[in-house]
C-alpha cells in the first residue's frame, strides 16, 4: 500500500509529516500482524499533532547527524524544543482537547515549514547551564 501526495479523499488529513512517517515504517514483511501493527501506528500518527511529529523526526536527525549522540548538546536541543513547544498553539490545543473539554478532537496547526521548524532549534535568551555534562 502506498500513499501518493496528491489529492484523494481518503487521505485528505494526512501531511507530508505522515507520508514521511509511513514511509518508514512500512516495510516490505507482508506478515499479516506486523501489517496490523504498522496500520495501527499509521492511525495513532495521523492523530498526533504534525508539529510534534516534524519536530520529533527533525529531533532526531539532528541528534545523530550533528551531535553524534552526545548528552549535552542532545539536552540543550530537548530544552529549546520543550520551551518553545510549551508557548506553541498545539501544546494547549491538546491540553484542551484531553483535560479541558475532553472531546479529544483536537484542533492541530498544520505542520511548519522548513524555517518555522528551524526556529524551533535556535539558541534561546536564555539557555540551560549545562556544563557539568562536558
Amino acid at each position: 500500500m502506498k500513499i501518493k501526495a496528491k489529492k484523494h479523499k481518503r487521505y485528505k488529513n494526512i501531511t507530508h509529516t505522515h507520508i514521511y512517517a509511513y514511509t518508514h515504517i512500512h516495510g516490505t514483511n507482508s506478515n499479516t500482524n506486523t501489517y496490523a501493527r504498522k496500520r495501527k501506528l499509521l492511525q495513532t500518527l495521523r492523530k498526533m499533532s504534525p508539529t510534534s511529529l516534524a519536530l520529533t523526526i527533525e529531533q532526531l536527525k539532528r541528534g545523530q547527524q550533528q551531535h553524534n549522540c552526545k548528552l549535552r548538546p542532545c539536552l540543550e536541543m530537548e530544552f529549546r524544543l520543550m520551551m518553545r513547544c510549551m508557548k506553541g498553539a498545539d501544546f494547549r490545543e491538546g491540553i484542551r482537547a484531553a483535560l479541558v473539554d475532553k472531546d479529544n478532537k483536537p484542533r492541530w496547526a498544520p505542520a511548519p515549514s522548513a524555517s518555522e521548524l528551524d526556529a524551533y532549534f535556535a539558541p534561546l535568551e536564555h539557555e540551560l547551564d549545562l556544563t557539568q555534562f562536558d
